[in-house]
């Protein structure tokens, strides 16, 4: 009875930490291409992200990756330490397995946070980001007159929205107006000029000039486009958050009970052990004290007939 009730124990662990590496590692490269290779992610993040409003779902993304790498590792610690845990109830054992519960149930509160926060994010930031965003089109888009990356990056970013979305600026191409941009390049001309990426037409190998009041610009700003991207992807990652946040904390909770029933088991084994030792000994005890007795009285008799 014991032994098929710790066996199925021993596999409920087993099939926790397996389902924490596998989900662990999963999530990990999930967010690693999210952040190195989804064009759109990074662009749309660029964009909408200013001084007064962070790139939240950035380091969201970030503190995320770190955590399902770390908790990759103490997954395979974890299963080393649950293979045959009821035989191998030591102190190393004690420790992976207390390291691993704290580990997964630390990743389901992050992640609860995480989804709380993007949620938080997207329903109260929309009415002050235009206003940002604006301010920091004006100030931080250089149309190749930067020279640091972090301008370039922003500089790339603005432009891939713009021509794959058709729009510019964030309320309308207005926006650009006694920007830097605007008064860097309208010095050397006397027409107004927008950034390329801002035409609807272009000629093949050469230079365009937008210019605000042509029928060749997009009309519309990129506002809209930046609400619709951030809501539908903070949706996504706050619902991705909050199913494995809670998954792991539910399991961290399954994890230590099985745990502690284990201890206990151990616990109550060691004492019926010592039970049994204290029982032998006392038994030898009598016995030596029964052969002690037995030896005095056959003196006594033999002294008696003497």
């Amino acid at each position: 009875m014991y032994e098929y009730t710790f066996n199925r124990a021993n596999f409920t662990l087993s099939s926790i930490t397996i389902f924490s590496l596998i989900s662990s590692f999963g999530l990990f490269l999930t967010y690693i291409l999210l952040l190195t290779t989804n064009s759109q992610f990074i662009a749309l993040n660029e964009f909408s992200s200013t001084g007064k409003t962070p790139a939240i779902f950035f380091y969201i993304a970030i503190i995320l990756t770190i955590l399902y790498f770390f908790m990759f590792f103490v997954s395979l610690f974890g299963i080393w330490s649950t293979n045959d845990i009821l035989n191998q109830w030591n102190y190393r054992v004690k420790f992976i397995s207390y390291t691993f519960f704290t580990s997964l149930g630390m990743m389901g509160l992050v992640q609860i946070s995480s989804a709380i926060t993007a949620i938080v994010y997207i329903k109260t930031m929309p009415v002050p980001l235009k206003e940002h965003m604006a301010d920091n089109l004006r100030s931080n888009y250089t149309g190749g007159f930067g020279m640091g990356y972090l301008e370039r990056q922003f500089d790339r970013s603005v432009d891939w929205v713009q021509i794959n979305y058709q729009c510019c600026g964030v309320v309308s191409y207005e926006d650009y107006r006694n920007g830097f941009y605007y008064n860097s390049f309208n010095k050397y001309t006397i027409v107004n000029i927008v950034p390329n990426s801002c035409c609807m037409f272009k000629e093949p190998n050469i230079p365009t000039k937008c210019q605000m009041k042509s029928i060749n610009i997009f009309r519309k700003g990129c506002y809209d486009i930046l609400m619709w991207w951030m809501e539908s992807f903070g949706i996504l990652i706050s619902c991705l958050c909050f199913i494995f946040g809670l998954i792991y904390a539910l399991l961290s909770l399954v994890y230590i009970k099985i745990i502690n029933q284990i201890k206990n088991f151990k616990a109550k084994v060691r004492e019926k052990n010592l039970r049994k030792i204290n029982k032998h000994k006392l038994q030898k005890l009598e016995d030596r004290f029964s052969e002690a007795n037995t030896t005095n009285d056959s003196i006594s008799l033999a002294e008696s007939r003497n």
